[in-house]
């Protein structure tokens, strides 16, 4: 079994590579012949870890089919020395392959004690704000700006190995080498983008709520709320997005969020429709109590569809029921409003419940995208 250490300088700037990656947690990446462990080979995994201001690169690589055990065996031995694994796509892969092989050995789950975080997971999350034709590591990479040597696909590796251990040479050593390399130098440099996950998490601040006035495409006065808040990490690139309802702007230190208002009139929906009236001239609904002392050819008993009270003003958009009263056009719709009111800008709970609802709608699941960096934060 071949063994390759290499150190390099690493001084992160961003406050997140430093909360997430401490000098007990490992990055790693695996190399195999195949998907399925019992009909394949592992024959390379490489590790980066963090010691003194430097990046310590280890890898473990199988000069033939029978070294496989030692891999394991290398590897085994460094994880021992570490709290928290961080993989790309190791939920999926990665891990499930390496517990199969060491159930092979009779060795118990090595990762059970241990956090874990998939970059590609979290990634995935990202979706409605990166807009990246892919999510795979290259795509990240190249995102970020973070170039590679190595050309190669995994793909591509299988054939060079498998002809390898039938004519070892070392050109296709050293391809087989720098792909593993790549990949486990540059995922420690993909943290900064989870920056934008944190933000859409809640890690930011409130800086200032204000009202706009514009004329839209169609030369139609309308008019929006902006609010921009202050990131609590900063983002590595400027993205923006919309989502049919909420525009999001994210740079490096501030995010700005620019809301679509309503102005005109909706509808509130009675809910116990069976309690009133429905009075065709005026277009609402009355209560019985009330509406009992009307002729009867002014009134007619409520449906589901027509037991609402009307009302002009200036609305805001919500995607699920929020803030109360809500408003809507009709009682089907998924899209509600609530109006604007001082009280509800002067809010710091109510505006920090409303931009939490927006920026959740920017992400895949919340609930995903908050257990992303669960283990790690703790």
């Amino acid at each position: 079994m071949k063994r390759w250490h290499d150190e390099l300088p690493f001084a992160p700037n961003d406050a997140l590579t430093e909360q997430i990656f401490k000098e007990d947690t490992l990055f790693f990446d695996i190399e195999t012949t195949g998907f399925s462990a019992a009909h394949t080979q592992l024959y390379l995994i490489g590790c980066a870890a963090r010691k003194n201001g430097r990046l310590l690169i280890d890898q473990f690589f199988a000069e033939s089919a029978e070294e496989e055990p030692y891999v394991l065996a290398a590897f085994l031995s460094t994880l021992q020395q570490f709290k928290t694994i961080i993989t790309f796509n190791g939920h999926t892969f990665d891990l499930p392959y390496l517990r199969a092989k060491y159930q092979m050995q009779n060795i118990s789950d090595p990762f059970r004690n241990l956090n874990s975080i998939d970059l590609y997971q979290t990634a995935k999350q990202l979706k409605r704000v990166l807009l990246l034709e892919h999510y795979n590591l290259k795509s990240l990479e190249q995102f970020l700006g973070i170039c590679r040597d190595d050309l190669c696909s995994g793909g591509d590796l299988v054939s060079i190995y498998k002809e390898f251990l039938l004519h070892p040479t070392e050109e296709a050593l050293l391809l087989l080498k720098q792909h593993n390399y790549e990949d486990v130098v540059h995922l420690p440099y993909l943290l900064p983008v989870f920056s934008y996950s944190k933000i859409l998490g809640g890690s930011y601040s409130i800086d200032t709520v204000k009202g706009n006035e514009y004329e839209n495409a169609e030369g139609t006065d309308c008019k929006e709320l902006f609010i921009s808040l202050k990131n609590e990490y900063t983002v590595p690139r400027r993205v923006s997005a919309n989502n049919g309802l909420f525009f999001l702007f994210m740079q490096e230190e501030h995010t700005t969020i620019r809301i679509p208002l309503f102005e005109g009139e909706l509808k509130y929906f009675l809910d116990d429709y069976k309690n009133y009236y429905y009075l065709p001239e005026e277009d609402t609904a009355i209560h019985k109590s009330v509406g009992s002392f009307l002729d009867r050819s002014e009134r007619i008993p409520a449906a589901a569809s027509n037991c609402y009270i009307k009302k002009n003003a200036l609305f805001v958009p919500q995607k699920c029921e929020l803030i109360k009263p809500y408003f809507s056009r009709t009682r089907k719709d998924r899209i509600t409003y609530f109006e604007l009111t001082e009280p509800f800008i002067e809010s710091d709970d109510l505006m920090r419940s409303y931009i939490d609802h927006i920026l959740a709608s920017f992400a895949e699941t919340k609930q995903a995208l908050a257990a992303s960096f669960a283990c790690p934060m703790a």
